[in-house]
């Protein structure tokens, strides 16, 4: 049960990185666990993680990230310059299914 939920974790995510790492401030996406006022909730989600979270009143309807995609709750999570170095990465442009190998140092053929 557990595992067939990561994996539609991980397939949401696949369909829908593109779409993630278009709105403003995004720096990466990835499945993480949510966390409510920093405490981890236990549930298994996707995280996107942006330079600085914006109040809702200040981005139009197209730039706001969604709660949830088929099911699957969305969590956004800020990165200070102490937690992350900002920008672009020669990993972080790469879709997640390509993350996942190098993370892991398995190439799948």
């Amino acid at each position: 049960m557990v595992e067939e939920l990561i994996e539609k974790i991980h397939k949401t995510l696949d369909e829908h990185w593109e779409y993630l790492k278009s709105h403003p401030n995004v720096l990466n996406v990835a499945v993480g666990k949510k966390f409510v006022k920093g405490k981890d909730t236990g549930v298994d989600c996707i995280t996107v993680y942006v330079s600085k979270k914006v109040k809702k009143k200040l981005l139009g309807v197209s730039d706001l990230l969604p709660k949830e995609i088929y099911g699957v709750p969305v969590d956004v999570v800020e990165l200070s310059s102490d937690d992350f170095e900002l920008g672009e990465t020669s990993v972080s442009v790469k879709p997640p299914k390509v993350q996942r190998i190098i993370a892991g140092g398995v190439r799948k053929e």
